[in-house]
């Protein structure tokens, strides 16, 4: 019979084998939650044209060409073509004479910003925790309505769980989502309910929130893909707000027999990676 774990995307990535600023939720409407400055409709027609293009851009499509953007964003290519003009001389994108494009020169210093904020202050950290636990350990941000990974620390079992960095989560389910979603109001909550095509509604994600609240960690089991499970704690800011997620991912079986053990773990890490990450200004 073959692997269950083996092959798939799950929620926290791709199951492979061992030898192969914070943006709050908070009071106010729905929208008015969807970024620091305001909901999207206050944005700036072309620069939430550029970034669609930006975000077409990962680790499986390193380069695009003109007409894949175009067809990919619905842009119509002399608006497309005029916006990566703009990406590629302020060197955030760049062009090959075929008409390839990809990551320049201003990205790669952001993206090393990042690191730098996000990564290196926590990586010891992050892969001494993975090893003590036996399963990899990551970080999860909040940001707008997903949850993106940050950084994480690669488990030593033969069977482990990998994101990539970057990966966006939903936030309706997961037990990282359950400690982000503290103090969200009811109209942010039907927003995110909504997006589960009817898999959970509001109550049930008010409940959720509510118990995760009240034992300090959560830990959930299969609800995007089958035998996997995850135990998360919060990493707070210096209002003691859950700005962050501690979280362990793994096989079921494995990680829900000792839920428990493990959320105490991290517990006790969860202040050190939030005064590694207020101390370079990556939480305030």
């Amino acid at each position: 019979m073959d692997d269950p774990f083996c092959g798939f995307n799950s929620e926290f990535g791709t199951v492979v084998p061992s030898s192969g600023t914070v943006s709050r939720v908070g009071s106010g409407d729905a929208s008015a939650q969807l970024g620091r400055f305001g909901g999207p409709s206050e944005g700036v027609r072309s620069v939430e044209r550029a970034l669609r293009l930006l975000d077409h851009f990962d680790a499986e499509h390193p380069t695009h060409t003109l007409a894949d953007l175009a067809t990919a964003t619905g842009l119509p290519k002399t608006t497309a073509a005029r916006l990566l003009a703009t990406l590629e001389n302020a060197g955030i994108l760049t062009g090959s004479d075929g008409g390839v494009m990809t990551v320049g020169p201003t990205l790669v210093r952001w993206a090393a910003l990042a690191r730098s904020l996000w990564q290196e202050p926590i990586q010891p950290m992050l892969d001494a925790l993975a090893g003590q636990l036996g399963d990899t350990v990551q970080v999860q941000r909040r940001h707008l309505d997903s949850r993106v990974l940050v950084a994480q620390g690669v488990g030593p079992q033969e069977l482990r769980f990998e994101g990539r960095i970057g990966d966006k989560y939903e936030l309706w389910r997961g037990a990282a989502s359950h400690l982000l979603l503290k103090g969200a109001d009811v109209g942010f909550l039907e927003q995110i309910a909504a997006e589960s095509d009817g898999q959970v509604d509001v109550q049930e994600l008010k409940a959720r929130i509510a118990g995760a609240d009240e034992r300090g960690w959560e830990a959930t089991e299969g609800q995007r893909e089958r035998g996997v499970a995850g135990v998360a704690v919060p990493i707070r800011d210096s209002w003691n707000q859950p700005a962050a997620a501690l979280v362990l991912v793994g096989p079921s079986p494995r990680v829900m027999f000792q839920a428990a053990e493990v959320a105490a773990e991290l517990r006790e890490h969860a202040e050190p990676f939030a005064k590694a990450l207020q101390a370079v200004g990556a939480l305030p």
